[in-house]
């Protein structure tokens, strides 16, 4: 899908007499994205210490501890092995999302391509720990199912199943933060049109898009752990 143009670009194309399309904007705000986060990582984890933590380490350990219980709720016991991760991906995807709320930026999560990309590490991340978690021998078993005379059957099902879930984690990031991202377009266009700018009908939907940026990025999160739980629990730990 087109998006429309942004100052940023605007900006860009004027300084330049170039274009700058919207993918070199959506991996210009992806590299800020990470940057942001390698600094702020650094910082809060900047001088640790055993003794009396300051007010930045105390705040790091507060977001540690909760993304570690989160994955454990989800995962169980072995969750904490995957919280790293989990947490990253959850930091990451939040703060994609928010970007495209600061005026004349794209968010990179309203690009197909972003959310794919992210969709297909999670799902080789997956698949790796289920081999890591179960051996090769139950990671097999785990696609061919029971009782083995049906797994003619349920082999390809299985394999679509798996396949389906980075499409669908892929479609529903990208839908709904594209959605919400050309309703506060559109509506902004009204305001211009209508009231020449002095009524901000885009206000309340902007303020709502901060509360959708992170429900998206905890529902990514939340479905990569349940994905986590259903491959790493199966054949022997299925009392989680």
């Amino acid at each position: 899908m087109k998006h429309p143009p942004t100052w940023f670009s605007i900006v860009y194309d004027s300084l330049t007499h170039s274009h700058l399309a919207p993918m070199a904007q959506i991996l210009i705000v992806t590299g800020v994205v990470a940057a942001l986060l390698i600094f702020l990582s650094w910082w809060l984890t900047r001088g640790l210490t055993a003794g009396a933590p300051s007010k930045r380490q105390n705040f790091a350990e507060v977001l540690v501890e909760l993304t570690e219980k989160g994955v454990i709720d989800i995962v169980g016991p072995h969750g904490k092995e995957y919280a790293a991760y989990i947490g990253t991906l959850f930091f990451y995807i939040l703060f994609l999302n928010l970007f495209g709320l600061v005026p004349g930026f794209l968010a990179p999560t309203s690009s197909l391509s972003t959310t794919a990309a992210l969709a297909i590490v999670t799902f080789f991340y997956v698949q790796w720990k289920g081999i890591k978690a179960l051996g090769v021998k139950d990671y097999s078993l785990h696609f061919v199912g029971e009782p083995l005379w049906l797994a003619p059957l349920m082999f390809p099902l299985h394999i679509i199943g798996e396949l389906a879930k980075p499409l669908s984690l892929a479609l529903r990031l990208f839908g709904n933060i594209y959605g919400k991202d050309m309703v506060i377009i559109i509506l902004l266009w009204f305001s211009v049109d209508l009231f020449m700018g002095f009524v901000p009908l885009q206000l309340p939907i902007i303020f709502l898009g901060v509360l959708v940026s992170a429900l998206q990025a905890l529902v990514f999160a939340m479905l990569s752990c349940i994905y986590l739980a259903l491959i790493t629990v199966h054949h022997g730990d299925d009392h989680h």
